[in-house]
């Protein structure tokens, strides 16, 4: 009993020391990498890495606490470091992709909003028709044209498309309107289904394209399964009229973030 007391003891001291080694080490190495990073490139250092030894050595609570928030942001880092020096545009598309897919609740909501003005429920195959004959005849052309001009105004002028066609779909202005706008409604897929996964592509280094592309649809997908209970609360409470101003509203404040991030990288280039 004695005897396995003093080898618990032991082995607790040497957990002790391992983990005093490994916060020294791994301080040292992001201090130095931190160095060499803002001596080569003092405007490319990146804030995360800084929060992270924030968050590393300056949050307390004792070596063990310590221990675990080294291991958190070490694993971090490494996830962080995957999409190499393309990580600030690829998170600026995916904050404006996110944003938007805030306010893209499901197409059903199209349907049950034409039947709300009167369009028969027995003309929804219609209605998808319309729809698809319109994505289908834009898609090959749109994906051309992501190859030439620049792909951030492409998926730009897509989501001004979504909001004219939700703004149309609030305001209802006639059933023809409904009909148009459902057809106009192809185009913004067209805009930006190959548009935005080319430019996801385009954002990162070529060994991560695969990860930035599962990074994409993931989060994507969970902010339209928001949008869709967000928008249903909406109709529910305030009437069909609401969401679809407010997702128009998003649509257009996303579709300016992507301009934005586009002037801001034509603006790095000229002084590059």
């Amino acid at each position: 009993m004695y005897y396995t007391t003093l080898q618990t003891i032991s082995m607790q001291r040497e957990d002790l020391e391992w983990a005093r080694r490994y916060q020294a080490d791994f301080r040292s190495e992001m201090i130095e990498m931190k160095r060499a990073q803002t001596e080569a490139a003092p405007s490319n250092a990146r804030p995360v890495e800084l929060l992270a030894l924030v968050f590393a050595f300056g949050a307390g609570g004792g070596m063990f606490h310590t221990t675990l928030r080294l291991g958190f942001v070490h694993g971090s880092l490494v996830f962080l470091g995957t999409f190499g020096t393309g990580l600030g545009a690829f998170y600026f598309v995916l904050l404006a992709v996110t944003l938007f897919s805030l306010g893209n609740s499901s197409d059903m909501f199209l349907i049950l909003r034409a039947q709300n003005l009167g369009i028969p429920a027995t003309y929804a195959p219609l209605l998808g028709l319309v729809f698809n004959v319109t994505y289908t005849l834009f898609s090959w052309p749109a994906g051309g044209l992501s190859d030439r001009f620049s792909r951030r105004v492409l998926a730009a002028a897509g989501y001004m498309v979504f909001a004219a066609v939700y703004l149309t779909f609030a305001i209802a202005p006639s059933a023809a309107a409904i009909w148009f706008a459902m057809a106009f409604y192809g185009l913004f897929y067209s805009l930006t289904e190959p548009v935005l996964k080319a430019l996801v592509v385009g954002a990162v280094a070529p060994e991560s394209r695969g990860r930035a592309l599962g990074v994409y649809s993931f989060v994507s997908s969970v902010a339209i399964l928001l949008a869709s209970l967000i928008t249903g609360e909406m109709w529910k409470h305030y009437g069909p009229r609401v969401p679809f101003y407010l997702s128009a509203g998003i649509a257009f404040t996303a579709a300016i973030l992507l301009l934005i991030s586009r002037a801001t990288q034509a603006a790095k280039t000229r002084t590059a």
